[in-house]
């Protein structure tokens, strides 16, 4: 086919389809009034329930049975939703964390929003000083709290 017989199949579809592919720019058909304006953030957290901007401070306290402080790389972060019975893990980007530091992660929690979060588990690996452990979870119980925009959360790896 040409590039002409093309666009005007295209144009007799949308036509046949929808009554018509646009409406003028002036027309009564469609105004701003007939839609409710949101952001695509508020439209999102709709969609998928979101906590957003939770503050999740690690800290590494980890001591080895040997005494030795090694830093942790965390890989991951889960909480335990306890409205809907289920844990639900987050990927986080690969931080490394000297012992006795901390590193707060800004994490949008899904299908969290208004939710009673109980636990947590921090997923990590160890320095070993020639590469790193293999990977290690620590659940941490925590004040049950309801899940909203903005909190914070601490959690301590100590092993």
């Amino acid at each position: 086919m040409t590039k002409a017989t093309l666009s005007s199949f295209a144009v007799l579809l949308c036509a046949s389809a929808f009554g018509a592919c646009a409406a003028p720019v002036g027309s009564e058909e469609f105004t701003d009034t007939d839609y409710e304006r949101e952001s695509v953030g508020e439209t999102q957290q709709a969609l998928f329930h979101l906590c957003e901007n939770v503050r999740i401070e690690v800290e590494n306290r980890r001591v080895d049975g040997d005494g030795a402080t090694p830093a942790i790389k965390v890989t991951a972060l889960s909480f335990y939703d306890s409205d809907r019975d289920r844990w639900n893990k987050q990927s986080v980007r690969n931080r490394i964390i000297g012992y006795d530091d901390d590193y707060p992660f800004v994490e949008d929690l899904e299908n969290a929003d208004g939710h009673t979060i109980t636990r947590w588990r921090v997923y990590y690996k160890y320095d070993l000083g020639n590469g790193w452990s293999s990977e290690r979870n620590q659940e941490l119980n925590t004040a049950d709290e309801e899940c909203e925009d903005d909190m914070t959360v601490e959690l301590s790896v100590t092993g």
